[in-house]
């Protein structure tokens, strides 16, 4: 992906994340094959609902925030559902 190319987002808050039926939702950047999209995405440890995970999210200025939308989202093969 071109380094100067910065695909749209849309984020959201950590105290924001959205609880769905079938758990956690988890950012799109955690599955993307674009990892030096353009956008400043890092590699954090955080605490989510008491649980520690290590998410790759949005640091731009305050508080690092989810990916939950991304123009150029694509998923890695080994995490796409029903591949064999």
């Amino acid at each position: 992906m071109n380094a100067n190319f910065q695909p749209k987002v849309r984020k959201i808050s950590l105290d924001k994340l959205i609880i769905t039926p079938s758990g956690m939702f988890e950012p799109l950047s955690q599955s993307c094959v674009h990892k030096d999209c353009g956008n400043p995405i890092e590699d954090k440890v955080v605490s989510v609902y008491g649980l520690t995970k290590q998410w790759r999210l949005y640091s731009g200025p305050g508080n690092p925030m989810v990916v939950v939308e991304c123009e150029s989202y694509t998923r890695k093969e080994s995490d796409k559902k029903g591949d064999r």
